[in-house]
């Protein structure tokens, strides 16, 4: 009997429905992968866009398709070149796009991995790749935050906002966020200075002239407050919308590749 692993996967684009708990064969590494022991996996939500279809007229994905990108787990097996990795390491990943890592081991190119910060367990370690990455990213790489410049973070508490305000802050800059008035004091935590929210609420996915504008009265007290603080002000940004509609294949490919080296970096960094 061959051997199996129990994985998430959907065998067609549609809603939460289409999700199986099912058995695929024990992946077997190629030359320059590792076999990992997944230990916890995180969802984002470019996962259920996946799997609703809303992007496959550039990500087609093979069916069945395991869910998720992002995880940790502990080295159970390499295969050629190690990339200094070592049997019984914990690392996390991304796993490449249509690959899959709802699962208990997947194989996975040595290059997509970067050693777990001893300081932060698995749930953590995978909560943070694609995310963190971005995040960085924009921050650090792109929009080149010092010290003594004012940030501000559109969405501080989501994923990506949440890290971004932490690393800004990190690297010595003031942060200022907006959020709704539920999560000021969430995103206060996370070390924004002063935030901003909409007073009032939105109920409808078409905003009426209420909402909109309680959305410019917050945009121009995040104005003042950003104003008010000392520095010069810095804005970040990722790609380009063009580049991504000339090539988006060729573009997810170098963001990838990117990522997994950003990654790296942060968990480096996270050692010390």
């Amino acid at each position: 009997m061959k051997a199996a692993v129990k994985a998430v996967l959907f065998r067609r684009y549609g809603g939460p429905e289409v999700l199986e708990y099912a058995e695929l064969p024990e992946p077997v590494p190629a030359a320059g992968e590792a076999l990992v022991e997944v230990r916890a996996c995180s969802v984002n939500p470019v996962d259920w866009k996946l799997r609703a279809g809303l992007l496959q007229k550039f990500f087609p994905l093979e069916f069945p398709a395991v869910v998720g990108r992002d995880g940790a787990g502990v080295i159970a097996a390499l295969e050629g070149d190690a990339q200094g990795f070592a049997v019984g390491d914990e690392v996390c990943f991304i796993a490449a796009r249509g690959q899959g890592c709802c699962a208990e081991r997947i194989a996975i190119k040595t290059e997509r991995l970067a050693r777990k910060p001893a300081r932060i367990d698995f749930a953590q370690a995978a909560a943070f790749p694609l995310a963190g990455a971005t995040a960085w990213i924009a921050i650090a790489e792109a929009g080149a935050v010092a010290r003594g410049m004012n940030v501000l973070v559109h969405a501080g508490a989501g994923g990506v906002g949440g890290m971004a305000i932490q690393i800004a802050r990190h690297l010595g800059a003031s942060v200022v966020a907006t959020c709704s008035a539920a999560n000021a004091d969430y995103v206060r935590g996370l070390g924004a200075g002063a935030t901003s929210a909409p007073t009032t609420a939105r109920t409808s996915p078409r905003p009426g002239p209420s909402s909109t504008s309680s959305w410019t009265a917050s945009a121009a007290r995040c104005t003042g407050a950003l104003t008010r603080c000392s520095g010069r002000a810095a804005r970040s940004s990722t790609w380009s919308r063009s580049r991504s509609r000339t090539c988006p294949r060729a573009t997810a490919s170098r963001r990838g590749r990117r990522s997994c080296a950003t990654i790296r970096r942060c968990c480096a960094r996270s050692q010390r």
